[in-house]
């Protein structure tokens, strides 16, 4: 059986289920809907998605269009990421 690669504690695909949670979560505590989150972030319908289910790495460009879309700092949205 071939071993998933490793960072500290995490693998990719828990570290990706990570950043969906505090996304969806982000989303939900400032009410703004997916479909909103597109029009104000830039990112596509499909980049999104994807990022709302941890389905694949996001960039540390899109990254930024996400929290500048929040309204708030990168180090805030890792903050308390686990």
């Amino acid at each position: 059986m071939i071993e998933k690669e490793k960072i500290g504690d995490f693998n990719q695909e828990d570290f990706l289920k990570l950043i969906s949670q505090r996304f969806n979560s982000l989303l939900s505590e400032k009410k703004i809907s997916s479909y909103k989150f597109i029009n104000i972030s830039g990112l596509s319908n499909g980049r999104t998605n994807d990022l709302l289910k941890g389905k694949s790495n996001i960039t540390i460009w899109n990254l930024l269009k996400v929290c500048d879309a929040l309204d708030i700092k990168i180090e805030d949205f890792f903050k308390n990421l686990y």
